[in-house]
Protein backbone atom coordinates (compact mmCIF):
# COMPACT_ATOMS: atom_id res chain seq x y z
CA UNK A 1 0.00 0.00 0.00
CA UNK A 2 1.21 3.41 -0.98
CA UNK A 3 -0.09 5.06 2.53
CA UNK A 4 2.49 2.55 4.48
CA UNK A 5 5.65 3.94 2.49
CA UNK A 6 7.14 4.98 5.82
CA UNK A 7 10.31 7.74 5.61
CA UNK A 8 10.37 6.81 1.40
CA UNK A 9 7.15 9.36 0.63
CA UNK A 10 10.13 11.87 0.76
CA UNK A 11 11.40 10.16 -2.57
CA UNK A 12 8.44 9.57 -3.92
CA UNK A 13 7.56 12.69 -3.70
CA UNK A 14 11.03 13.65 -5.03
CA UNK A 15 9.91 11.53 -7.77
CA UNK A 16 6.74 12.87 -8.46
CA UNK A 17 7.92 16.35 -9.02
CA UNK A 18 10.93 14.94 -11.24
CA UNK A 19 7.83 13.99 -13.37
CA UNK A 20 6.01 16.60 -13.17
CA UNK A 21 8.95 18.62 -14.31
CA UNK A 22 9.94 16.09 -16.78
CA UNK A 23 6.46 16.84 -19.10
CA UNK A 24 6.70 20.74 -18.22
CA UNK A 25 10.06 20.58 -19.94
CA UNK A 26 8.83 18.04 -22.95
CA UNK A 27 5.70 20.49 -23.48
CA UNK A 28 7.67 23.53 -23.09
CA UNK A 29 10.87 22.96 -25.60
CA UNK A 30 8.52 21.15 -28.01
CA UNK A 31 6.33 25.07 -28.13
CA UNK A 32 9.26 27.18 -27.85
CA UNK A 33 13.07 25.51 -27.16
CA UNK A 34 15.38 27.71 -24.70
CA UNK A 35 18.40 27.51 -24.19
CA UNK A 36 20.13 27.52 -20.84
CA UNK A 37 21.28 30.73 -20.01
CA UNK A 38 23.29 32.96 -16.80
CA UNK A 39 21.45 35.37 -15.24
CA UNK A 40 21.39 37.42 -11.93
CA UNK A 41 20.06 35.79 -8.76
CA UNK A 42 16.77 37.65 -7.67
CA UNK A 43 17.59 40.18 -5.15
CA UNK A 44 16.41 40.59 -1.41
CA UNK A 45 12.81 42.16 -2.29
CA UNK A 46 12.08 38.92 -4.61
CA UNK A 47 13.47 36.72 -2.03
CA UNK A 48 11.15 38.44 0.56
CA UNK A 49 8.20 38.16 -1.74
CA UNK A 50 8.59 34.58 -2.33
CA UNK A 51 8.42 34.28 1.26
CA UNK A 52 5.46 36.36 1.96
CA UNK A 53 3.63 34.24 -1.15
CA UNK A 54 4.55 31.04 0.44
CA UNK A 55 3.38 31.80 3.96
CA UNK A 56 0.06 33.02 2.24
CA UNK A 57 0.14 29.70 0.51
CA UNK A 58 0.51 27.19 3.46
CA UNK A 59 -1.49 29.00 5.38
CA UNK A 60 -4.47 28.55 2.91
CA UNK A 61 -3.15 24.69 1.96
CA UNK A 62 -3.84 23.79 6.05
CA UNK A 63 -7.31 25.52 5.66
CA UNK A 64 -7.95 22.03 4.23
CA UNK A 65 -5.18 20.21 4.99
CA UNK A 66 -4.25 20.98 8.57
CA UNK A 67 -1.09 19.90 10.27
CA UNK A 68 -1.76 16.48 11.90
CA UNK A 69 -3.53 15.20 8.72
CA UNK A 70 -2.00 13.22 5.80
CA UNK A 71 -3.53 11.54 2.27
CA UNK A 72 -1.70 7.97 1.85
CA UNK A 73 1.83 9.39 4.48
CA UNK A 74 2.22 12.74 2.59
CA UNK A 75 1.77 15.51 4.85
CA UNK A 76 0.38 18.05 2.39
CA UNK A 77 0.06 21.23 4.95
CA UNK A 78 4.00 21.18 4.41
CA UNK A 79 3.96 20.66 0.59
CA UNK A 80 4.01 24.41 -0.27
CA UNK A 81 7.51 24.84 1.24
CA UNK A 82 8.68 21.42 -0.29
CA UNK A 83 7.47 22.40 -3.75
CA UNK A 84 8.52 25.92 -3.49
CA UNK A 85 12.29 24.80 -2.68
CA UNK A 86 11.95 22.02 -5.82
CA UNK A 87 11.03 25.15 -8.26
CA UNK A 88 13.12 27.66 -6.78
CA UNK A 89 16.63 24.58 -7.12
CA UNK A 90 14.98 23.73 -10.62
CA UNK A 91 15.69 27.66 -11.50
CA UNK A 92 18.92 28.25 -9.72
CA UNK A 93 20.38 25.59 -11.61
CA UNK A 94 19.14 26.64 -14.80
CA UNK A 95 20.07 30.36 -14.42
CA UNK A 96 23.33 29.59 -12.68
CA UNK A 97 22.14 31.57 -9.35
CA UNK A 98 23.78 29.41 -6.83
CA UNK A 99 27.41 30.61 -6.92
CA UNK A 100 26.13 34.06 -6.80
CA UNK A 101 23.62 33.30 -4.11
CA UNK A 102 26.44 31.40 -2.14
CA UNK A 103 28.70 34.57 -2.37
CA UNK A 104 26.01 37.22 -1.97
CA UNK A 105 26.11 39.55 1.08
CA UNK A 106 22.17 39.04 1.05
CA UNK A 107 22.12 35.46 1.60
CA UNK A 108 24.70 35.93 5.18
CA UNK A 109 22.19 38.62 6.66
CA UNK A 110 19.35 36.57 5.52
CA UNK A 111 20.85 33.63 7.71
CA UNK A 112 21.23 35.81 10.46
CA UNK A 113 17.95 37.41 10.52
CA UNK A 114 16.81 33.41 10.73
CA UNK A 115 19.37 32.26 13.11
CA UNK A 116 18.23 35.34 15.77
CA UNK A 117 15.08 36.12 14.30
CA UNK A 118 13.48 33.06 13.76
CA UNK A 119 13.18 32.31 17.65
CA UNK A 120 12.32 35.39 18.40
CA UNK A 121 9.27 35.33 15.66
CA UNK A 122 8.29 31.88 17.31
CA UNK A 123 8.11 33.60 21.05
CA UNK A 124 5.89 36.45 19.91
CA UNK A 125 3.43 34.21 18.10
CA UNK A 126 3.51 31.59 20.98
CA UNK A 127 3.00 34.94 23.51
CA UNK A 128 0.19 36.04 21.60
CA UNK A 129 -1.37 32.76 20.24
CA UNK A 130 -1.29 31.33 23.63
CA UNK A 131 -0.59 27.87 24.77
CA UNK A 132 -2.34 25.37 22.66
CA UNK A 133 -5.53 23.80 24.08
CA UNK A 134 -5.00 20.04 25.70
CA UNK A 135 -7.76 18.57 24.15
CA UNK A 136 -9.38 19.21 20.57
CA UNK A 137 -7.75 20.17 17.71
CA UNK A 138 -5.15 23.42 17.79
CA UNK A 139 -5.67 26.54 16.45
CA UNK A 140 -2.32 26.51 15.36
CA UNK A 141 -2.50 23.80 12.69
CA UNK A 142 -4.95 25.18 10.50
CA UNK A 143 -8.39 27.05 9.79
CA UNK A 144 -8.97 30.75 9.69
CA UNK A 145 -6.85 31.65 12.90
CA UNK A 146 -4.24 34.25 13.83
CA UNK A 147 -2.59 31.65 15.53
CA UNK A 148 -2.17 29.47 12.15
CA UNK A 149 -0.64 32.41 10.01
CA UNK A 150 1.54 33.42 12.75
CA UNK A 151 2.85 29.90 12.74
CA UNK A 152 3.10 29.51 8.72
CA UNK A 153 4.44 32.63 9.07
CA UNK A 154 7.30 31.96 11.16
CA UNK A 155 7.76 28.71 9.69
CA UNK A 156 8.52 29.52 5.66
CA UNK A 157 10.16 32.97 6.85
CA UNK A 158 12.63 32.02 9.31
CA UNK A 159 13.02 28.23 6.98
CA UNK A 160 13.66 30.32 3.73
CA UNK A 161 16.11 32.91 5.98
CA UNK A 162 17.91 29.77 7.41
CA UNK A 163 18.20 28.08 3.67
CA UNK A 164 19.66 30.70 2.12
CA UNK A 165 21.93 31.23 5.31
CA UNK A 166 22.98 27.63 4.81
CA UNK A 167 24.28 28.07 1.35
CA UNK A 168 26.60 31.12 1.78
CA UNK A 169 27.82 29.02 4.96
CA UNK A 170 28.51 25.66 3.46
CA UNK A 171 29.93 27.68 0.31
CA UNK A 172 32.43 29.68 2.66
CA UNK A 173 33.35 26.96 5.33
CA UNK A 174 32.79 23.76 4.17
CA UNK A 175 33.02 24.03 0.32
CA UNK A 176 35.57 20.76 -0.20
CA UNK A 177 35.36 17.09 -0.94
CA UNK A 178 37.99 14.90 0.85
CA UNK A 179 37.84 11.39 0.63
CA UNK A 180 35.63 10.15 3.26
CA UNK A 181 33.39 12.76 2.58
CA UNK A 182 32.69 11.59 -0.73
CA UNK A 183 32.32 8.09 0.49
CA UNK A 184 29.67 9.26 2.89
CA UNK A 185 27.91 10.96 0.38
CA UNK A 186 27.94 8.48 -2.13
CA UNK A 187 26.00 5.87 0.26
CA UNK A 188 23.90 9.10 1.59
CA UNK A 189 20.56 8.15 -0.01
CA UNK A 190 21.12 4.08 0.38
CA UNK A 191 21.16 4.99 3.91
CA UNK A 192 17.74 7.16 3.73
CA UNK A 193 16.54 3.93 2.29
CA UNK A 194 17.85 1.14 3.91
CA UNK A 195 17.67 2.83 7.83
CA UNK A 196 14.06 2.11 8.74
CA UNK A 197 14.04 -1.76 8.48
CA UNK A 198 17.49 -1.69 9.75
CA UNK A 199 15.93 0.03 13.02
CA UNK A 200 13.42 -2.29 13.22
CA UNK A 201 15.53 -4.93 12.82
CA UNK A 202 18.25 -3.72 16.04
CA UNK A 203 15.31 -2.72 18.16
CA UNK A 204 14.31 -5.87 19.47
CA UNK A 205 17.82 -6.99 20.15
CA UNK A 206 18.49 -4.32 22.57
CA UNK A 207 15.82 -4.79 24.93
CA UNK A 208 16.92 -7.54 26.90
CA UNK A 209 20.23 -5.46 27.68
CA UNK A 210 17.55 -3.24 29.81
CA UNK A 211 18.81 -0.08 31.87
CA UNK A 212 18.39 3.50 30.74
CA UNK A 213 16.41 4.12 27.74
CA UNK A 214 17.97 7.14 26.56
CA UNK A 215 21.20 5.46 26.69
CA UNK A 216 20.04 2.31 24.58
CA UNK A 217 18.48 4.83 22.42
CA UNK A 218 22.08 6.30 21.71
CA UNK A 219 22.87 3.18 21.45
CA UNK A 220 20.47 2.14 18.44
CA UNK A 221 21.52 5.59 16.52
CA UNK A 222 24.83 4.53 16.40
CA UNK A 223 24.61 1.03 15.84
CA UNK A 224 21.63 1.62 12.95
CA UNK A 225 24.13 4.64 11.43
CA UNK A 226 27.24 1.73 10.98
CA UNK A 227 24.61 -1.07 9.92
CA UNK A 228 23.38 1.48 7.44
CA UNK A 229 25.98 2.72 5.81
CA UNK A 230 27.70 -0.68 5.64
CA UNK A 231 24.30 -1.87 3.61
CA UNK A 232 24.45 0.96 1.26
CA UNK A 233 28.22 0.31 0.92
CA UNK A 234 27.32 -3.27 -0.01
CA UNK A 235 24.18 -2.71 -2.01
CA UNK A 236 26.35 -0.02 -4.28
CA UNK A 237 28.63 -3.39 -5.21
CA UNK A 238 25.58 -4.99 -6.03
CA UNK A 239 25.85 -4.47 -9.96
CA UNK A 240 22.58 -2.57 -11.32
CA UNK A 241 22.19 -1.08 -7.66
CA UNK A 242 24.54 1.30 -8.02
CA UNK A 243 23.41 3.72 -10.29
CA UNK A 244 20.10 3.79 -7.66
CA UNK A 245 21.47 3.97 -4.67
Amino acid sequence: MLSGNGPLWFALALLGFCVVLAVWKQLVQMKNPVARETKSPPGPAVWLSFGVALVVVTFLVRLVQPIGTNILNFQLCFFPQYSAAFIAGVAAGRHGWLNSMATSRSARIAGWLGLLGGPLLLAVVAWLGGPPPEHGPSPYDGGWTAQAFGLAAWEQLAGLALGLGLVAVFRRRFNTAERFARWLSERAFGVYVLHAPIMVALTPMLRPLGGNPFLRMVVLTVLTLIASFAAADLTRRTPGLKKIL
